[in-house]
């Protein structure tokens, strides 16, 4: 616009300012030139002059971009050498034209003075509003030295203010410097006389635009003042929030007070307790001295007990050898009379040998045998309870008596019927007495029965024999009972299903599920172990270690082997088990006749297989099964060793010439 800045805004404005400090150059620089055209009286001809100032990095601010000038404008053409640079200016618009050193300045003044006359009224009018301007840059100036004097929030602000005034400074020296130009403008102008007339509208349109520059930078040295009260009031609110603080710190340091003030009280009333417990432990202490005191009394009198205990224990089993000896003393008694008897039976043997003529005359020697053991058993002092349960022995030791073309009774059935009376007296007196003895002594128990020699082990095994008679009455009488609850639920049952007409559905009424009977899972079991007849790898086990073990591992191993053979039916891949040698079935009774899929053969089972195949485990050896070989067949002796450990595996591996190996249990088991 005309007589104003020349395109740009408040940012265009910031970026010059900017580019004049990084260029090192004035703030304001006075670039001024005019130039008119004036003749003297004598020739008329136009002089011109111009003046100008070059600085280094400077700017021109042109009231007027162009040659071109307005009728209204003055005879004063000016260029500041510094505009105020406020931050937080706004609105205020600019027109920047770098100007360099070798610039050629624009005429300004190019009218003739004779074509006007001399305006001294304006001229002093400017001069005057020049003063009026330097008063109000020297106000401003103040009002920034009051602005600085201020306390200011932050040192921020403080920063930009003082940037302010080095700015006004320099302002305010270039408007000094500006008034002095002016003056020597103004003796040129009055020299001029004439020349100026036109440019003085021109001039007077510059000042307005200069005045509204003025009143832009007054509307931004405002908007400053109220940036500042604006900060003075966030201070105040700032004070008054540290005052809040204040008051709230200090309330809640008299609660903390008061906290610890309570919390000393509780420390007190906890101290207290602690004494108190104290005390409490100091008691308990002291009780527990005297329950130690009193435990070791209370333990020094049950090992006194004890001591009295075992001397009674082995009074009592002296007691008991005597007894045991005085029995022994009548064995002796008795065996001596049996030696009587037998020379009698000698005698009777050889008159039976030469009365052999007729079976009635045998008859009645035998009767009077029979007669001759009657009167030996009451001289025993026996009772008739036992006569008449021993009449079961008499009568079959007369079977064994009685005399035929092909059996004879000898020695030894007659020492054994006797051997066995006695066992049965004995077993009656324990009965009698309270002990624990069998009501019968089964058939299949008396070859075990005869083979023990001492009385201890004869009792123990009378112990073991009534155990298992009542854990089969227990066993029968529970069967009994199951048997009549069985049938009082089905009664019950009965009754409900006759009492409701609906169909009832559950476990053991009407279901689609079908129970699966002991026998059935036998039979799928015994199925298995029959295709691994056919199918399955060949285990044998040697069961000829009879002799030597006692009848107590034996039943052991025949239960191991029961064991064994109920967990390898329900394996997945069953073996097919083959027991080999003769013994162990016979004392084991009811091993081979339960019907269970097993297969006996004799001894000479390595003839059977390739020996090469043939592989004997044994613990006694060194050499560990490492590898699994489902080609070969291998051998496990059943035998239970807990009196006396023997290699007697090893010994008949060797024996038959056989691989031997040795399970590594204790690589995977510990």
């Amino acid at each position: 616009m005309p007589g104003g800045f020349v395109g740009g805004s408040m940012k265009d404005f910031k970026k010059w300012v900017n580019k004049v400090r990084l260029g090192g150059g004035d703030l304001l620089s006075l670039d001024s030139g005019y130039s008119s055209k004036a003749s003297s009286p004598s020739n008329g001809e136009k002089s011109s002059k111009s003046e100008s100032r070059k600085s280094n990095g400077s700017f021109r601010f042109s009231l007027k971009s162009g040659d071109q000038r307005d009728e209204n404008d003055d005879d004063l053409s000016e260029s500041f050498n510094g505009i105020v640079e406020a931050p937080r200016f706004r609105g205020a618009s600019s027109a920047v034209e770098p100007v360099s050193n070798n610039a050629r300045r624009q005429p300004v003044l190019r009218e003739s003075r004779s074509d006007y006359e001399e305006p001294s009224e304006k001229i002093s009018q400017i001069s005057e509003e020049r003063d009026e301007l330097k008063r109000k840059l020297e106000s401003l100036a103040a009002e920034h030295d009051k602005i600085r004097s201020k306390d200011l929030s932050s040192s921020r602000e403080i920063e930009e203010l003082e940037e302010t005034k080095e700015v006004l400074d320099k302002t305010v020296h270039s408007l000094r410097l500006e008034l002095d130009s002016v003056k020597e403008e103004r003796d040129s102008l009055k020299k001029l006389n004439e020349s100026q007339a036109s440019e003085i509208v021109k001039l007077q349109s510059n000042q307005t635009q200069f005045k509204k520059v003025v009143k832009e930078y007054e509307k931004m040295l405002e908007e400053l003042m109220l940036e500042k009260n604006s900060s003075n009031l966030s201070t105040d609110k700032q004070v008054e929030l540290l005052t809040a603080e204040y008051e709230r710190v200090k309330t809640e340091l008299q609660q903390r007070t008061e906290d610890l003030r309570e919390t000393e009280i509780a420390f007190n009333s906890i101290h207290s307790k602690a004494e108190r417990l104290k005390e409490t432990v100091v008691v308990l202490m002291e009780n527990e001295k005297k329950l130690k005191q009193a435990l070791e009394e209370a333990r020094t009198a049950t090992l006194e007990s004890d001591r009295v205990a075992s001397q009674m224990v082995e009074t009592a089993q002296d007691k008991i050898e005597r007894a045991w000896s005085e029995v022994e003393e009548m064995k002796a008694s008795k065996e001596r009379e049996v030696s009587a008897l037998r020379c009698q039976l000698r005698l009777m043997e050889s008159e039976l040998s030469s009365a052999q003529i007729s079976y009635s005359q045998k008859e009645k020697e035998v009767k009077e045998l029979s007669v001759i053991i009657e009167e030996l058993l009451q001289s025993m002092g026996v009772k008739q309870k036992y006569l008449q349960r021993a009449s079961g022995w008499r009568t079959f030791s007369s079977s064994l008596l009685r005399p035929s073309s092909e059996m004879k009774p000898s020695v030894q059935d007659i020492e054994l019927e006797k051997r066995k009376q006695l066992i049965e007296m004995e077993r009656y007196m324990l009965e009698e007495m309270g002990e624990q003895a069998p009501s019968v002594i089964p058939d299949s128990k008396w070859s075990e029965l005869l083979s023990l020699n001492g009385p201890g082990s004869r009792r123990r095994f009378f112990m073991y024999l009534f155990k298992t008679e009542k854990a089969r009455e227990n066993e029968l009488k529970k069967k009994a009972e199951h048997k009549i609850a069985q049938q009082l639920h089905r009664e019950a049952v009965l009754a409900q299903r006759a009492a409701n007409e609906h169909i009832n559905y559950g476990l053991g009424q009407n279901s689609y599920l079908l129970k699966v009977y002991d026998r059935t899972i036998d039979m799928w079991g015994n199925y298995r172990l029959a295709n691994a007849m056919k199918f399955g790898q060949t285990l044998l086990v040697d069961v000829g270690f009879d002799d030597q073990m006692s009848m107590r591992e034996s039943r052991n191993c025949a239960e191991q082997l029961m064991n064994l053979f109920a967990a390898n039916r329900m394996s997945p891949d069953p073996f097919h088990l083959r027991e080999c040698s003769s013994g162990l079935s016979e004392k084991a009774i009811g091993l081979a006749s339960l019907g269970n899929p097993l297969h006996f053969f004799g001894e000479d089972y390595h003839h059977d297989f390739f020996q090469e195949k043939l592989v004997y485990l044994t613990p006694h050896c060194r050499d560990d099964l490492i590898h699994w070989d489902h080609d070969a067949v291998y051998i496990v002796g059943a035998i239970v060793d807990k009196t006396k450990q023997e290699p007697l595996s090893l010994a008949k591996a060797k024996k038959l010439g056989l691989k031997f190996r040795r399970l590594p249990l204790d690589r995977y088991l510990e």
